[in-house]
């Protein structure tokens, strides 16, 4: 499991969320949380509770609705290993 080349973890282009690392795998593995940074309130959790709050941003496609598809080779057609 290696990330995508695409993936973006500048964190001054995405002052709204907070990059978190979640380090239980060989290669830690970076996603943004989009509630913890303030970028989604708890009002529109409630009126959108499908809301992507932990997601990926890539600099090919843009934000990619969960953390695990740009890790994994073949989930994404778009998939580039670092």
């Amino acid at each position: 499991m290696k990330p995508c080349k695409h993936l973006d973890y500048d964190e001054s282009s995405y002052p709204q969320c907070k990059l978190k690392t979640i380090d239980d795998f060989d290669i830690p593995v970076k996603y943004w949380d989009r509630f913890e940074g303030g970028f989604i309130s708890e009002e529109e959790l409630r009126k959108f509770p499908d809301t992507a709050i932990k997601v990926q941003f890539c600099k090919l496609r843009g934000r990619i609705k969960g953390i695990f598809q740009c890790y994994n080779p073949g989930e994404m057609s778009c998939y580039e290993e670092e």
